[in-house]
């Protein structure tokens, strides 16, 4: 049993209060927005910025979150966390394994769609808990500045 299946069924079972919904994550913005191959600095990922409105004081306990460039999925998150203060969900994505992917490489020098879709559960200070399916879009930029005319 997947462990979100079980976060809920043990949800269920303690009388929790267990809100699932899909929420159309139309305002998704990824940051950096140009995905440079050869980039050396001392960020760790790419992160995505999903607007999604949680109870406050909500904190994120589980997360399945995927990246996809044009259709193809070429990252998991490593890392979720709820702003409450904008309320918006900051999702990182392991910047070295992008850049060493070699569908990402093979996209050098094009702007791409990036799809983030996934499931966030969270859980409110009143104990409450909620699971959100959601899914947007942002344009992105591979750029290799070693490969000139692509």
């Amino acid at each position: 049993m997947c462990f979100l299946r079980r976060v809920m069924l043990i949800a269920v079972l303690a009388g929790l209060t267990v809100a699932a919904t899909r929420v159309p994550a139309e305002n998704v913005e990824m940051t950096p927005y140009k995905i440079i191959l050869n980039a050396q600095g001392s960020f760790e990922d790419v992160q995505a910025i999903v607007a999604l409105s949680l109870a406050p004081a909500s904190q994120v306990i589980d997360f399945d979150i995927s990246l996809s460039l044009n259709g193809v999925v070429v990252a998991q998150a490593i890392s979720c966390y709820y702003c409450v203060i904008d309320q918006n969900l900051l999702i990182g994505f392991d910047r070295t394994a992008l850049q060493a992917d070699a569908y990402v490489q093979s996209m050098a020098g094009q702007d791409v769609i990036a799809d983030v879709e996934g499931t966030v559960t969270a859980v409110a200070s009143d104990g409450s808990m909620v699971i959100r399916s959601f899914s947007g879009s942002d344009p992105v930029e591979i750029a290799d500045p070693g490969k000139k005319g692509r």
